[in-house]
């Protein structure tokens, strides 16, 4: 018998309280990002994102269900640059172009400065909105999958 202490850890848990903790926790995120906004909203969307990859691994899925295995995530990071330029590019299309312009225009952005909008479009969007938004699908679609093998 080993002298090292035993952590206790309870096994996996089962489809259906995955899901119902994965809701739990996106309408609670939910709540917390329309509540209270900017860098308050960008420390939940980073906490709600590590609960997800929890409840995915305390549900027996593995990285490679929440495609961050390494075999995987070299791929997915060239998808992802390939995808960001192509989004860009098209973003800036519409912004040179005269007839899509006024498209761009937001007064309720008027007022701030570059750092500011910088701030916004590098940090607090990516992070505080898609990161919320992709992760959990990726473990939606990996409880999908652990669902049809039952």
């Amino acid at each position: 018998m080993s002298d090292t202490p035993r952590i206790w850890w309870p096994g996996p848990i089962g489809t259906w309280p995955a899901v119902g903790l994965t809701v739990a926790v996106l309408v609670a995120a939910n709540l917390v990002l329309h509540r209270w906004p900017g860098l308050f909203g960008l420390a939940t969307a980073v906490v709600v994102s590590i609960l997800l990859l929890g409840v995915l691994r305390w549900a027996g899925g593995t990285w490679a269900d929440a495609g961050l295995a390494r075999g995987t995530l070299a791929r997915g990071a060239c998808w992802a640059l390939a995808l960001i330029g192509l989004v860009a590019l098209v973003y800036l299309a519409g912004a040179l172009l005269p007839v899509t312009r006024t498209l761009f225009e937001d007064r309720r952005y008027a007022d701030l400065g570059g750092g500011e909008v910088m701030l916004r479009v590098f940090v607090l969007v990516p992070v505080g909105t898609v990161l919320v938004e992709e992760l959990p699908a990726g473990r939606v679609d990996a409880l999908a999958i652990y669902i049809d093998s039952c």
